[in-house]
């Protein structure tokens, strides 16, 4: 379009025999033709990445806070011990915690990972340590097996009431198998969620998840080596103070992306995800309030053009239904939540992959954080067409309660209106 219109004004400025105004008409219009097919007000390259590391005593920081819990010795506190420890029969538990303060308040984090330094074991057994987000506040100086706080009782001893201690399931997991080593879980989703509300950072709990009798031994944030000291290393770019980028439009709906990950076969339609009676979860007959929807007040901006890799692991799981789209799914997982930002109408091609595997993802695309304003659900292939200015919400939910990793590609074809061109033709 852009090439039509140039030449439309470069006849009218010859028939007026004025050829160097013409010329910088025409390369305006060829220019604004670029915009026209790579969507207008989009970011010209991707945010500066910053690093910032988070380890007691170190650069003036003085936010960490830990301890560990032993059903061995339920009523004992080992808050001033240099020492923490997790046994992979889930029988002692690490409790961590970063004041995230130090993180600037616009930054959009991209990654984030919890490092621990063995030095001691029990035997060589491999344990496997998952880490859980912590649903309460507790006292690095008075926890114990039984207490997250001097005078209030867990839930469950050791932290594992899924409804008062900890969200399930675990955020990540990682194997432990040597001493000298640096053990690591991804906490990018929790981190991004304490970042946004601090009210809710009650921390972590790493514990075993069953099958060995070995522990571990790991520094403390009490531990006279600062560089053996738990770490949390963030990663974030800086969000400009009043954002009006929309997606990048830069490969076509029908093309193919370029990932390589395999993606989940397409299911049958609807008739043959029906679930059985006895799974059906049917809505409350006499609702008293507004329901909870998607956590849009933790999405994360996501752009065209781009690969998206995620996890919905740690995400709040708020739905159950999507009402106007794929009612008969139970998509009772956690809600990975993304935000794209449309300036002009747009089409849209999102390709899900994952590992089906480690459980049954799918995609959903709503215009608020209700359910009924969902616009389309989708295995694995999401293509919107003429979609009209505006935000939308991209959500990865679980189908039956599934969580697992997962890559997003993300393609749009958006333009500038003709009309934008009308004023060129006025003078």
């Amino acid at each position: 379009m852009g090439y039509t219109i140039a030449l439309i004004l470069v006849i009218r400025t010859m028939m007026r025999r004025t050829l160097l105004p013409g010329l910088l008409v025409v390369l305006a219009v060829l220019f604004a033709g670029v915009l026209t097919t790579r969507g207008d007000a989009a970011p010209a390259f991707r945010p500066a990445q910053n690093i910032l590391t988070l380890r007691q005593g170190v650069d003036g920081y003085d936010g960490a806070a830990d301890t560990w819990i032993g059903a061995a010795e339920p009523n004992t506190n080992y808050g001033v011990d240099e020492m923490l420890q997790v046994g992979g029969d889930g029988e002692s538990t690490i409790l961590l915690r970063f004041d995230l303060s130090t993180v600037p308040e616009n930054a959009q984090i991209t990654s984030a990972t919890l490092s621990l330094f063995t030095v001691q074991r029990s035997d060589d057994q491999t344990i496997t340590a998952a880490a859980y987000r912590l649903r309460r506040a507790w006292d690095p100086g008075t926890a114990t097996w039984q207490k997250a706080a001097s005078g209030d009782v867990w839930g469950e001893p050791g932290a594992r009431d899924s409804s008062t201690d900890r969200y399930e399931p675990a955020a990540a997991a990682a194997q432990i198998n040597a001493v000298d080593q640096v053990v690591s879980w991804d906490i990018t989703q929790m981190t991004i969620a304490w970042h946004k509300a601090p009210n809710t950072n009650f921390g972590i709990s790493i514990t075993g998840l069953g099958g060995q009798t070995a522990s571990y031994g790991l520094p403390s944030s009490e531990s006279t080596d600062p560089g053996k000291r738990p770490i949390l290393t963030i990663s974030y770019s800086l969000a400009t103070s009043t954002p009006t980028s929309s997606p990048t439009a830069t490969i076509s709906p029908t093309a193919s992306p370029t990932a390589t990950i395999t993606p989940t076969p397409t299911r049958t339609p609807t008739p043959s995800r029906t679930p059985t009676p006895t799974k059906v979860v049917s809505p409350s007959p006499t609702p008293t309030s507004t329901p909870l929807g998607i956590a849009i007040e933790l999405a994360q901006d996501a752009y065209c053009g781009e690969q998206v890799t995620g996890d919905n692991n740690g995400w709040p799981a708020r739905i159950n239904r999507y009402t106007s789209c794929r009612n008969s799914w139970p998509e009772t997982g956690p809600e990975a939540v993304y935000r794209l930002r449309f300036r002009y109408p747009s089409d849209l091609n999102v390709q899900l992959f994952h590992n089906a595997g480690a459980g049954d993802l799918d995609l959903f695309l709503l215009t608020t954080s209700q359910p009924e304003s969902c616009l389309i659900g989708e295995d694995s292939t999401l293509i919107m067409n003429q979609l009209d200015s505006g935000d939308y919400y991209l959500v990865v939910d679980g189908y039956e309660g599934a969580a697992a990793p997962f890559t997003l590609q993300i393609d749009c074809d958006a333009g500038l209106p003709f009309v934008a061109f009308m004023p060129l033709f006025m003078h």
